[in-house]
């Protein structure tokens, strides 16, 4: 489709055009001035609004007031595409989380043959870029984030390193628990641990398979 709007147009159009254009049409209306961008930039925010929520609303989750988003295996037409379009929101998923103070988040999922996890390249992407750079916009979302307590970034298991977790981890002010393995999927136990616990005394991180004994006794005693 020929868009007809360019930087170089000088007449002033009805702004009641907007309700009658698709997205990728008023996106490049709002590129012909200033003036037109500030008109348009609220419109394209409300169409994108009444796209993500429905779709965040999918995964999300309240069980016992424990609120969660959760990309366990679904099987409606929508799961897989709406997992994908998930992954391009992320920045929208993670002001939900904040808003509404969601204490879980579940990126992992496994598939239906022997509990093995599912590979990102199916789930996200085919390009090995793009599940990395959305990798990293995980962890720098999730660095930035002030209510979640239990993690779980199962799809990412051997796309992230241990240092780049621990990294966007170490300042959290709620997590407790992260687990790079998703959940349902087999433990190998000649696998480093896949679990990044904190320790309630000095508040600092560490992998292991099982919470320590003296870390479960901090909590009884409080």
């Amino acid at each position: 489709m020929t868009i007809p709007f360019h930087s170089t147009s000088t007449n002033e159009l009805p702004i009641s055009i907007i309700d009658f254009l698709p997205s990728a049409a008023l996106a490049q209306f709002g590129r012909i001035n200033q003036a037109m961008h500030d008109r348009v930039k609220g419109e394209l925010k409300k169409r994108k609004k009444a796209v993500v929520d429905p779709l965040i609303y999918y995964f999300y989750f309240s069980d016992y007031g424990k609120s969660s988003v959760t990309i366990r295996r679904r099987y409606d037409k929508d799961y897989y595409p709406y997992v994908r379009q998930l992954f391009r929101c992320l920045p929208e998923l993670f002001r939900f989380i904040e808003l509404n103070k969601i204490v879980r988040l579940d990126l992992g999922c496994v598939t239906d043959w022997g509990g093995y996890p599912e590979s990102p390249c199916r789930m996200i992407s085919s390009e090995h870029d793009e599940v990395r750079a959305i990798a990293t916009e995980v962890l720098d979302l999730l660095s930035k984030n002030t209510t979640l307590i239990d993690c779980n970034l199962g799809l990412f298991q051997n796309i992230m390193g241990r240092k780049s977790i621990i990294e966007a981890v170490e300042k959290h002010p709620t997590l407790d628990y992260l687990s790079m393995l998703s959940n349902g999927a087999r433990t190998d136990f000649r696998d480093p641990p896949h679990t990044l616990y904190r320790n309630r005394r000095d508040r600092s991180f560490y992998w292991d398979r099982f919470r320590h004994d003296d870390d479960l006794k901090s909590d009884v005693a409080v």
